[in-house]
């Protein structure tokens, strides 16, 4: 019996460690879970079912949905620069991303400045007030995940 509650207990630690939430605002509320991201998969809310798949996260890219396919490639991350689909043309850049911030197209400069990250929070444009949080997470997310994530929570 001790041994079927051991085992039990280690399998559903395994399965919570591996799941990372992404919360609305300055909150870690379940009801508050905006999407969840476990294996490449980037689920609605605090699910974790097939059909509510969002993104799929696969080699840089960010596919619509459950899939894999070139031509639902949402946007490809390379060198800190998401690109609009499987592009890698200078004007296709979506966002920038340095140094902790995220911005407009192929700029550096803070002026086009939208998101940015720190402890484990996305705040709003150039700034770390908590007013500005837009998004708590837990734990490890890519970037292209975390900013195509924040960018439809704003």
């Amino acid at each position: 019996m001790k041994k079927i509650l051991l085992i039990l207990i280690s399998v559903l630690m395994f399965l919570s460690v591996d799941a990372v939430r992404m919360y609305r605002g300055n909150s870690t509320y379940i009801s508050d879970c905006a999407y969840t991201y476990s294996n490449g998969k980037v689920y609605r809310g605090n699910s974790m079912y097939g059909y509510d798949i969002v993104y799929t996260y696969y080699n840089s890219n960010i596919y619509n949905g459950n899939s894999a396919y070139t031509s639902d490639i949402i946007c490809k991350y390379t060198n800190g620069k998401c690109y609009k689909g499987n592009s890698t043309y200078i004007s296709d850049v979506l966002w920038t991303y340095n140094n902790n911030r995220i911005y407009k197209g192929n700029s550096t400069y803070i002026s086009d400045c939208v998101l940015t990250v720190a402890n484990n929070h996305v705040y709003r444009g150039n700034s770390t007030y908590s007013s500005d949080i837009i998004m708590t997470y837990e734990g490890y997310i890519p970037m292209p995940v975390l900013i195509i994530c924040a960018m439809n929570l704003r």
